[in-house]
Parts: structure tokens; sequence; C-alpha cells
């Protein structure tokens, strides 16, 4: 036994001795460096804030640009107004084309001693010989065909042509820092609630206004009975 005991001390004793004279050291842990801390920068290194600019409309006529201008006033600097075009409902015209202008006439003296109104002879487009009698123009598709009607109880097929039509618009634009209170503006100004406010490069009208009036163009009528020719009247869309 005390052959053993002296054994198992001498083993502990070498084991002791190699672990601590002859094992390799253990790695030693390389400290991370700490990241510097971030750096608030002051007020005045800040960027200032860059204008932009904005747009309001479209407005539909200018008493509604006028008042929108006047509560705008001057608190978001400048303004521009800008006046643009857009395509409006069409007009639709009933007409019946001729052969020639003697009988263009003929028609159209016949239907104004039927008593019908807003008779016009329309010259012939470049390029064309059929000559038009026009017997009214309508906004409302309903009042053009009751004239279809009128007009076909004298033995007389019309037919109903759409025409194109366009409408001014009208914008204000400003570059500012603020914007204004939309649904403010709208009650201030007493305008309708389609305007809106949006980026000067997103506020671009879709369509061209044409250079000049048609040629052909009659005036509008007003329901079912139109007014003679020559008399004093807006241009405009009827309801």
């Amino acid at each position: 036994m005390k052959k053993i005991a002296a054994l198992l001390l001498l083993g502990n004793v070498a084991l002791f001795l190699y672990w601590r004279y002859l094992s390799p050291p253990a790695p030693m842990m390389v400290a991370e460096k700490a990241a510097p801390p971030a750096r608030i920068l002051l007020a005045s290194e800040r960027p200032a804030p860059t204008p932009e600019c904005h747009s309001v409309g479209p407005l539909p006529n200018r008493q509604a640009l006028a008042a929108v201008t006047h509560w705008m006033g001057d608190r978001f600097g400048e303004l521009t107004e800008r006046e643009a075009t857009a395509a409006a409902p069409p007009s639709y015209r009933v007409q019946l084309e001729t052969v020639s202008a003697d009988q263009a006439a003929r028609l159209a003296q016949r239907l104004r001693g039927l008593g019908l109104g807003d008779i016009a002879v329309l010259a012939p487009e470049p390029g064309e010989t059929k000559v038009v009698v026009a017997m009214g123009l309508f906004s409302d598709r309903g009042n053009a065909d009751r004239r279809v009607q009128d007009v076909r109880r004298h033995g007389i097929e019309p037919s109903i042509l759409p025409m194109e039509r366009h409408t001014s618009q009208w914008w204000i634009d400003f570059t500012s820092l603020e914007t204004p209170d939309l649904a403010e503006l709208v009650h201030s100004a007493s305008v309708g609630a389609a305007v809106a406010l949006a980026p000067c490069e997103v506020a671009v009208p879709s369509d061209e206004a044409p250079t000049s009036a048609p040629q052909n163009a009659v005036p509008e009528s007003k329901g079912n009975v139109a007014p003679k020719l020559g008399s004093s009247r807006s241009s405009g869309a009827a309801a």
C-alpha cells in the first residue's frame, strides 16, 4: 500500500509540474476597440432646409383664382398664376351632310320655315365636298337626341357628331418651406373640393388647348328649343 500511495503522489507532482511549466500558454484574448461615441451636430452645422415648389389647383375660373390669391397673401412667398387647359365633356352636334351648297341652303331654309332654330350651313372642311347643315350643338346627349326626334318628324334623318371640347383651369405656383392648410383654404376661399396641393412637376396639364376655335362651331343650345342664329348668347356648354 505504501508503494501505491507513493506512486500516486509522484504522479500528481509530475502532472502539476507539467501543467505549471511545460504546457503551452493559453492564447490571450485581444480586447476589441470600443467605437467612438457619435458626434452630435450643432444646430449651426446642420444643412438648412430647401424650399420646395408647390401648386394649388385646379381653379375653375378667375374668380376662384382671385379668392385663393387673396387668402394666401404673402405668407408663402411670391405667387405665380398659371393657366392650363384640360379636356371637358364633349358637345353633341345634330347635323346632316348634303352633296352641295345649294342643297344645304334649301334644307336650311326648309328647317327654319318649320320653326326650328339654331340652323347653320357650315363650310366644307379642307379636302371635303359635302356641306353640313348643323341643327344645334348640345352639351347634354339627351337634348341632342330630342332634337333628332323633332327633326325626324319632318322626314329628315340627321346624325349626332360628338365634338371635343377643352376648358381653362388656373393654378397658383409658389416656392416655400411651408404649405397652406388645404381644408382651411377651400373653406375660406369658397372654392370647390376638387382643389388640391401638389408638387409643381406633378401639376402639369395633360391636354393642350387648340390654338383657335373651330371655324365650323355653332352656338350650343339649352334644351330642345335653341335660339335663332345671331342671337346674343354665351358660347359655353349648356347644362
